[in-house]
């Protein structure tokens, strides 16, 4: 993408949202309630019936596209991490805080609040 490599931000943005879609992907497919149309079940309306399908379907869609750019589910099988998008490979600076950024969101956190005291 031209452009998008200059700009930090949208760099970020980018890379870091691809393991954050993956697991949600993930949490969805498990954990959401199985429906169907003669379900009994007295539930919001977008979790039954036709539309709790679609969005099954969708999600399942999802995952394969995800395991298919990542060769196989990127929590199980050891891939190199790269760009949904343009399927570049992260440099290993970029990796480092993308793996680590509990650690070294946490640290800066509490810099942070040291400082504002």
């Amino acid at each position: 993408m031209v452009g998008l490599s200059r700009d930090e931000a949208g760099l970020d943005r980018l890379v870091t949202t691809t393991p954050y879609i993956a697991r949600l992907v993930n949490q969805y497919l498990n954990r959401f309630p199985k429906a169907s149309r003669d379900s009994a079940r007295k539930e919001h309306y977008q979790l039954s019936g036709e539309f709790a399908l679609r969005s099954r379907a969708n999600a399942l869609k999802i995952r394969h596209l995800v395991e298919l750019h990542c060769e196989g589910n990127p929590f199980v099988v050891n891939t190199p991490l790269k760009s949904l998008v343009s399927s570049a490979l992260v440099s290993d600076a970029a990796k480092q805080d993308i793996v680590h950024f509990t650690e070294k969101g946490q640290k800066y956190f509490e810099e942070f609040v040291f400082l504002s005291v």
